[in-house]
């Protein structure tokens, strides 16, 4: 099992690689004093398009889904 600092790492590692390909830049605090994400990176997700499970967990399946199921719904309209 991962400890916190080694999925902390790996986020941070993805989180650089997103800003690096999208041309922008993240807000420095991921993480609240508690442990919870910011509201500054949720935003930033949201408005960037970034998907939270990869960005978290590593995770590119549910944005991989979304993308299939708006292009089965725009080619069925």
């Amino acid at each position: 099992m991962k400890t916190t600092e080694q999925r902390h790492k790996e986020t941070r590692e993805r989180l650089a690689q997103f800003e690096k390909q999208a041309g922008v830049k993240a807000p420095e605090n991921i993480w609240d004093d508690e442990g919870s994400f910011t509201d500054e990176i949720l935003a930033f997700a949201v408005s960037n398009g970034l998907s939270l499970d990869w960005l978290f967990l590593g995770d590119p399946m549910p944005t991989i889904l979304t993308l299939h199921r708006r292009t089965i719904a725009q080619g069925a309209a």
